[in-house]
């Protein structure tokens, strides 16, 4: 009996050495199933958050291509803009053509002096009414 029951008691010790070491795998393996399960979570709000970033990509591309299109079509900001260069650019010519009448007005004063000829002014324009000495009318 003593036998019998010092077998007992290593078989016991064993069978307790044995719990150890599979509870001591259950704790690593629970370990890993929480550390598995955090992962997967966090792979999911990635991916949420992945989805939520192409979803406002895809709005943000939508606007972009109809800023694009609107910078394509004229505006009434645009209009006004180029309304205002015209009338610009207008404004410089009416400037230039204005110099050239004053020059060419100056010009005909010099040439009537020059050529004893009179310039009379109306409110149509200038005319010029010159005689040349020894020409033929």
């Amino acid at each position: 009996m003593s036998k019998s029951l010092s077998q007992v008691e290593s078989l016991n010790r064993e069978l307790q050495e044995r719990c150890r070491v599979l509870e001591s795998t259950k704790l690593q393996v629970e370990k890993d199933y929480y550390q598995l399960q955090a992962a997967l979570e966090s792979e999911r709000r990635d991916r949420s958050h992945g989805s939520e970033m192409i979803g406002e990509l895809q709005g943000n591309s939508s606007v972009f291509i109809l800023y694009q299109k609107s910078c394509n079509k004229p505006t009434s900001l645009n209009r006004v803009q180029l309304h205002k260069g015209r009338k610009a650019s207008l404004q410089t010519e009416c400037d230039l053509i204005e110099r050239f009448l004053k020059i060419g007005s100056c010009f005909l004063i010099l040439s009537e002096c020059l050529l004893g000829g009179r310039v009379s002014e109306s409110k149509s324009g200038i005319s010029l009414t010159v005689s040349l000495r020894g020409c033929p009318d």
